[in-house]
């Protein structure tokens, strides 16, 4: 059938000022959460009992927490052993995941005098360090005041995750994460940064403490170079001139959410270039809280609270006009103004201080059949993360008899709310069933392709399942909100009784059989497909929500039929391979809201295809805001595609 020519609004200046309470999760409050988590591993997950997690305080490292003893040269070596297991790994001499890669930091304060990182240049990138502390107000990485090359223009990072990343950027870089630390670049060292971080899939960091003794230093947290995608929350970060600085331009999407930036000196968050997302964003500053310089950015901030503002300043600033912000439920106070867009061909744009409902400062895109704004879809918020810091209360493999699949399943059957299966390389080949009584599962990226895991009664209590590996495949047969989260799996949802599952810093989600079916609502932060052959993420008839993702296909990113939600917030299609013809977004009869972009130098027609009754409509690349960074990618400020009325009448009905 032949299309039709789309209607495209473009919203410069409006702004509706409605109340940030109305839309936020019940109770939810913006800034980090504070999760206390005493972490105490069981005696058999560490390396001298046949387990995966080294100490960083025995051999061979031997560092001490005391306060006094110079602990470089051991995390240094920390570093070269990661990165001697990924160069092994990658030249085929080893298995994925069977050289170093857990570390544990026991509570105490470890001095350095210089930068944690790899002492040797890695080839193809540095992946699958997780570096995990005991309890973060207790475990203390700290710089030495006054340490020689931390002085003013530096930009040296206390920890890092890139030897040279002017000159080493990875897209490979899987499985990075650091955890429950407190990291503090101390005094006198004014061109310290906090942690530089890499990580291209299934990355993560959580619960920690980024500060400056003094209130000096470059940035809190670094992402100078490509990749990042990953999940980042909890986090407080003090001081420094940035309290986040963001400068790639290519593949850095970073999700963050339950975030706490006060005391910067500059910015709470430069955008130099990437297209990082915010969600529960709490700024204590004078100054801009997001300062937003490059071209090839896209912005989105969500459901925040920007505060302690100077009259004189502005709490999101734009000063390259071709970069793009969407903004909503953010509140702003002291500030002179809420938003201000350098000027452009349309002049300035500027919005005045106090709560913006919904901004962007893009057209919105739609074919003249739906209202100009998103979907506003409630948010269900993330379960916080638990530990059983009495290692007695965990269930191993290790503790039962019989083969891998015995004992992985005698474990999750003990009645013990947590298990851990701490070894590498379980095989089993029937499914495995999780019972209602277990609550925590930590698979730590060691299990096998042999399996399936099985939920196979249902529970009012959410389950998490931490560090799937190697695609897991997840069949949920009864009804349990599921957290899955920092690592590689996929799911089928085979009952037709209500399902939640929240997807976080998640790789490879597919092959999909009943993914987001009609029963099932997905609240995903930071996801990633990279299937070939079928589109990414397929809603049919359930709902979707997403703050941040990325896809590597020829097929469609998002492909929603049969009534289904879908909102994504952030994220972007890697135009890699040959162009098969298909679109970002595929909306057959469906409600989808979609902020977005495409990124690498291929170039890709299709954007967005929308049918309504069997009339479909296309829009292609040529129709979309061109973004500099390479020829033939393009912003999707906002698309919007959906009948309010259906889809009010679908959230009552879904649950």
């Amino acid at each position: 059938m032949k299309p039709r020519l789309p209607v495209i609004t473009l919203l410069l200046i409006a702004v509706v000022i409605l109340s940030v309470g109305e839309v936020m999760a019940a109770g939810a409050v913006p800034g980090d959460r504070n999760v206390p988590l005493n972490i105490i591993y069981p005696a058999k997950a560490q390396h001298e009992n046949g387990g995966e997690l080294y100490d960083i305080t025995k051999a061979p490292f031997n560092a001490k927490g005391d306060g006094v003893t110079d602990n470089t040269a051991a995390f240094v070596a920390m570093m070269d052993a990661v990165r001697d297991a990924t160069e092994a790994m990658r030249s085929k001499k080893s298995a994925w995941g069977s050289g170093p890669g857990w570390f544990y930091v026991p509570n105490g304060t470890y001095l350095v005098s210089d930068s944690i990182v790899c002492s040797r240049e890695v080839k193809d990138g540095f992946a699958g360090l997780k570096l995990i502390g005991q309890d973060r107000r207790k475990t203390i990485i700290k710089l030495q005041d006054n340490s020689d090359g931390f002085s003013a223009g530096a930009t040296k990072p206390l920890i890092s995750w890139s030897k040279d990343p002017e000159h080493h950027q990875c897209g490979i870089a899987w499985g990075n994460e650091i955890r429950n630390l407190t990291l503090n670049t101390g005094k006198g060292n004014p061109g310290a940064v906090g942690l530089l971080f890499l990580g291209a899939n299934a990355c993560s960091m959580d619960n920690l403490n980024i500060v400056s003794g003094d209130g000096q230093g470059h940035c809190g947290l670094y992402f100078p170079t490509w990749a990042i995608q990953g999940y980042f929350h909890d986090i407080t970060i003090t001081g420094f001139d940035y309290g986040i600085e963001t400068l790639n331009k290519a593949e850095t999407n970073p999700t963050l959410e339950y975030l706490t930036l006060r005391g910067q000196g500059k910015a709470g968050v430069h955008v130099g270039a990437g297209c990082p997302g915010f969600r529960m964003l709490l700024s204590e500053n004078t100054v801009p809280a997001v300062q937003i310089t490059g071209a090839d950015s896209q912005v989105v901030i969500i459901d925040s609270k920007l505060t302690k503002g100077a009259a004189s300043e502005v709490a999101l600033k734009v000063e390259n006009a071709q970069g793009q912000i969407f903004v909503r439920n953010v509140e702003t106070a002291g500030y002179g103004k809420a938003i201000e867009v350098a000027k452009s061909s349309s002049g300035q744009t500027s919005v005045a201080g106090g709560k913006i409902d919904e901004w962007l400062n893009g057209p919105v895109i739609s074919f003249g059949n739906s209202p100009q704004r998103t979907l506003h879809l409630p948010i269900e918020e993330v379960p916080p993360s638990i530990w059983e810091s009495d290692p007695a209360k965990w269930a191993v493999p290790e503790d039962f008899e019989g083969d891998d699949q015995a004992r992985v399943q005698a474990a999750l059957d003990s009645g013990k709310a947590s298990v851990l299966l701490p070894s590498f390389g379980y095989t089993y080949k029937d499914p495995i069933r999780i019972p209602a009584t277990v609550n925590h599962l930590d698979l730590m990226q060691h299990n096998t392709r042999a399996g399936t895991l099985e939920i196979t009664e249902a529970s009012n209590v959410p389950l998490l399942i931490e560090h799937p590996g190697t695609r897991v495949t997840l069949n949920i047969r009864e009804p349990r909100t599921v957290v899955i989260r920092y690592g590689d799996a996929a799911w089928t949802i085979s009952t037709d009784k209500p399902v939640t599952v929240h997807a976080l810093a998640l790789a490879n989600t597919g092959p999909h059989k009943r993914f987001c079916p009609p029963n099932a609502r997905i609240y995903a932060r930071s996801i990633n497909n990279e299937n070939k052959g079928t589109p990414e993420f397929p809603v049919d008839g359930g709902l979707m929500w997403v703050l941040g993702f990325k896809a590597e296909s020829p097929t469609e990113c998002f492909a929603v039929r049969n009534g289904g939600i879908l909102e994504v917030l952030g994220g972007y299609r890697n135009q890699c391979g040959i162009d098969g013809g298909k679109p970002m977004i595929l909306n057959e009869d469906s409600n989808v809201s979609f902020v977005g972009f495409s990124n690498m130098a291929r170039i890709f027609n299709e954007a967005i295809w929308e049918t309504r009754g069997g009339d479909t409509r296309k829009l292609g690349k040529d129709q979309m805001p061109k973004r500099p960074a390479y020829n033939g990618t393009y912003f999707v400020p906002l698309y919007v595609g959906y009948d309010p009325s259906k889809v009010a009448e679908m959230l009552k009905t879904k649950r």
